[in-house]
């Protein structure tokens, strides 16, 4: 069993972002700062309990919501990348094929059937 004191970690990581998610400018300054850590503080414990960055944390979040958007089948791509926090269409494409390796209208392809 997994260490609650990470579990708890994780899971506030996890709702600050999802609450502010469709925010452009959230990043993992803010988020230290919502966690009331400076960010070295929090670039290393996510490091340690997770082995990743605050950054990469955030991109995960948004890519996850942006995929279970996607097979809800009720949104635009556009209107999802901006329920993601993407001003721009073409940097959320970036973003998610670079996360999904397929672009988010083939990943619509691939899950609506």
């Amino acid at each position: 069993m997994e260490d609650p004191q990470k579990q708890a970690f994780v899971k506030k990581i996890n709702e600050i972002v999802t609450n502010r998610i469709a925010e452009p400018d959230f990043s993992s300054k803010i988020l230290g700062d919502e966690l009331r850590m400076s960010p070295n503080q929090l670039s290393r414990k996510v490091k340690a309990l997770m082995d990743t960055t605050p950054h990469h944390v955030i991109i995960q979040i948004r890519m996850t919501q942006a995929a279970r958007l996607i097979e809800k089948n009720e949104f635009t791509i556009s209107e999802i990348a901006f329920a993601v926090g993407y001003q721009e269409l073409s940097n959320f494409s970036r973003a998610f094929k670079k996360y999904y390796q397929v672009s988010p209208s083939e990943y619509t392809k691939n899950t609506i059937k």
